[in-house]
């Protein structure tokens, strides 16, 4: 099993919670160590069925066709349960117009995108917060 930094779980933990994803389910998992895995290399996402898929079904003791139809079906359930604008707020236009849906790979691509810039946000504040105890003024800080 692959693992996954802490700080990383919580916040792909936060965002499956967010999206309404139960985590009595098979793909919640799988999900977590594919978003996990996409955050770390993002050349997954252009061989989703023939290395992502395997990896993830190495790390769980299954089958790549059970992991993709466990992470469909986890996504359908986010779609039919998360309300709107938490969809917007995670895919934007990733979304069909005529089925409302997501493929996959743009579900994990999607979150592992918001979770990057939630770390990255987290580490300007923090260096934000350190210059500014230097006494050195950021771009980032209005005074």
């Amino acid at each position: 099993m692959t693992e996954i930094p802490a700080p990383l779980y919580v916040l792909i933990c936060k965002s499956l919670f967010d999206l309404a994803i139960p985590p009595h389910i098979r793909g919640y998992g799988y999900l977590i160590n594919g978003i996990a895995k996409v955050s770390s290399d993002q050349t997954y996402l252009r061989a989703i069925t023939k290395r992502l898929y395997p990896d993830i079904a190495a790390d769980f003791g299954t089958t790549p066709q059970r992991v993709e139809r466990s992470i469909r079906t986890a996504v359908e359930i986010a779609f039919s349960r998360s309300d709107i604008e938490s969809l917007e707020r995670y895919f934007g236009n990733a979304i069909n117009p005529k089925s409302g849906k997501i493929t996959n790979s743009a579900f994990m691509a999607g979150v592992a995108a918001k979770i990057k810039l939630i770390m990255l946000d987290g580490e300007t504040r923090s260096e934000d917060r350190i210059q500014i105890i230097r006494g050195q003024k950021s771009a980032f800080v209005s005074e």
